[in-house]
């Protein structure tokens, strides 16, 4: 359990905290204005809705997401320690359920969104999905992209088709985008759990942590730095504890 909240501590603090807790603002917001922002056309409420800035929320949350898995896994030892890659994904997931997922699900089921939760869901795996691979792979993440910024400039008003999809009354089309959003999260997973440093994504994470972090000299830090202690610890005595059964097979 002590790794696990020592990941999580990566994770949750600086400048992710400040994203996430300024997106949170803004969704509040305009969950409870969005009735006086969508008769004022000057602001733009009618096109930026609600659905907009859960979209919003959940993409750049996610893309911070993917920045700081990258620059933790982008490492030599990350091959190395037993579960190391793994336990990453995990703690990453249950942030992202805990602090994306949960509150836009509970602005939906208190009433303060039109939105139906079977959307909601819907939105927050494509949108997670999207910001996962944005920073991550420049290309597939610039393909993933345009859908999000169509979604949210798009406007119910104009669009019965949207508006009907936002109200839940097309559950079949739902469940195939979660589908597609749950299998590009998934190669998302595998891509992180089969990376190594030939691959265009290692670099790329090493430069996306290097930015996100304030690390000045990108090269030579990145390669001066090492695992934490208390990992090579574990690592050495998991090794010494491995080697007599190995001898004892001989």
């Amino acid at each position: 359990m002590s790794d696990y909240l020592q990941i999580a501590r990566a994770y949750l603090r600086g400048t992710t905290v400040v994203v996430w807790y300024v997106l949170f603002l803004l969704l509040l917001v305009a969950s409870a204005f969005e009735g006086e922002l969508a008769h004022n056309q000057a602001t733009f409420g009618d096109v930026l809705s609600s659905k907009s800035y859960m979209a919003m929320f959940t993409y750049f949350n996610a893309c911070l997401l993917g920045v700081l898995l990258g620059d933790n896994i982008a490492h030599p030892w990350a091959s190395v320690m037993p579960h190391y890659r793994k336990k990453h994904l995990v703690v990453t997931s249950l942030i992202a359920l805990l602090f994306l997922g949960m509150p836009m699900l509970s602005l939906a089921l208190v009433g303060t969104s039109d939105i139906a939760p079977t959307s909601v869901a819907m939105i927050f795996l494509t949108c997670s999905a999207a910001g996962l691979w944005t920073l991550y792979h420049p290309i597939v993440g610039g393909v993933l992209a345009l859908p999000f910024l169509i979604f949210v400039m798009a406007s119910p008003s104009s669009s019965p088709a949207l508006a009907a999809f936002l109200a839940g009354t097309t559950p079949i089309s739902s469940t195939i985008l979660i589908a597609i959003s749950l299998i590009t999260i998934a190669a998302f997973a595998w891509r992180l759990l089969t990376l190594n440093e030939d691959k265009l994504e290692y670099a790329n994470a090493r430069i996306w942590g290097d930015l996100l972090c304030g690390r000045r000299q990108i090269t030579a830090s990145s390669q001066s730095r090492s695992p934490p202690v208390s990992l090579l610890h574990r690592l050495t005595d998991e090794r010494s504890m491995r080697t007599p059964m190995r001898w004892k097979e001989r």
